[in-house]
């Protein structure tokens, strides 16, 4: 069994930053989530990462409820799903998270995703579907200044259901003009990080704001995940410090600053990934630039900055009228 960091056992309720290592539970099937959760919380960790869109934060509560943990030692964060976006909605959503987590508050509330869905009679469903084109359909004027959205979570914190709250999803541009607007400035953006997506220009805007940056998909997706821990300057780094090329992945965004979210539903792996914490601290920062510069093996001929690679962006599934992520745009001229 992997031995537990003793900062971690310690009151989160008297922090303002969550254990740089959490457990995903996104895509984690009803049915094995809840074992994954309890195993996870066995093992160590003490920063669960869900959120009403992945509809299991029902067996994550109670998977946290059995294993008698003390909810202060516990980190958990949930989201406001795009269709409680309207500021008399989002504390429906919040509410419906409470109730299947088993507890009367998260440590961190993030907005999703910086697009609003239409959801006139506040149901408790993912979205309402075009009857033509079959895409959800969107609240454009929200999305595009979720201000409203932003002040009635800021009331979820006055009110004791969220120590903090985040935003998840948002690039610069987004993060810059929703900032000056707020009473509560976010202290959280959860967004995408892996070898070929560093998001090293958000980490360093986000710095200069405050902002601490929560890395999902640390490992890359299903598809691609052989792709990068195969990587030679990853297997080079792993070799180097007798760790797995899955515990380099996951701590080179914990060097960087950055919370890293690990998902798994194996019990085996989730005991390699929490080995993730002592490899962070072994990482150079010669190793965490190496990794970094991976990403410009993308770079295509003529172009001046290096490709990214996504694994996630529904931006045309959903259909919405503005790109979400703006991959194209230099940002930081903005």
């Amino acid at each position: 069994m992997v031995r537990v960091p003793q900062n971690l056992v310690r009151d989160l309720t008297r922090s303002a930053t969550p254990p740089m290592l959490g457990l995903g539970t996104w895509r984690a099937p009803k049915g094995q989530v809840g074992e994954a959760v309890s195993h996870a919380i066995k093992v160590g960790y003490r920063h669960i990462d869900a959120a009403w869109a992945y509809r299991n934060e029902d067996e994550v509560g109670a998977a946290i409820k059995k294993s008698l943990i003390s909810r202060k030692e516990l980190w958990l964060t949930t989201k406001v799903w795009n269709t409680f976006h309207a500021p008399e909605q989002v504390e429906k959503g919040v509410d419906a998270s409470l109730k299947d987590l088993g507890t009367d508050y998260v440590d961190l509330l993030l907005m999703h995703w910086p697009v609003a869905f239409s959801n006139p009679k506040g149901e408790q469903i993912a979205s309402i579907k075009d009857e033509h084109s079959g895409q959800p359909i969107e609240d454009v004027d929200l999305s595009r200044n979720p201000l409203a959205t932003w002040q009635a979570m800021e009331q979820m914190v006055q009110k004791g259901k969220a120590r903090h709250i985040g935003i998840s999803n948002f690039n610069i541009r987004r993060t810059r003009e929703l900032l000056p607007q707020t009473k509560i400035k976010p202290a959280f953006n959860q967004v995408e990080v892996n070898l070929l997506c560093p998001n090293e220009e958000l980490r360093l805007a986000s710095v200069r704001e405050g902002i601490t940056l929560e890395a999902y998909s640390p490992l890359g997706s299903a598809e691609n995940i052989a792709k990068y821990i195969s990587h030679p300057v990853v297997q080079d780094i792993a070799n180097r410090l007798h760790a797995t090329p899955a515990q380099v992945l996951l701590a080179w965004p914990i060097a960087r600053g950055i919370v890293s979210l690990a998902k798994s539903v194996k019990p085996v792996r989730i005991e390699e990934n929490f080995g993730a914490w002592s490899v962070a601290e072994s990482l150079k920062e010669g190793d965490v630039q190496r990794l970094l510069d991976v990403v410009k093996e993308q770079t295509a001929v003529g172009q001046a900055t290096a490709r990214i690679v996504r694994t996630v962006n529904p931006t045309q599934a959903w259909g919405v009228q503005d790109d979400i992520f703006e991959d194209g745009i230099d940002q930081l001229r903005l």
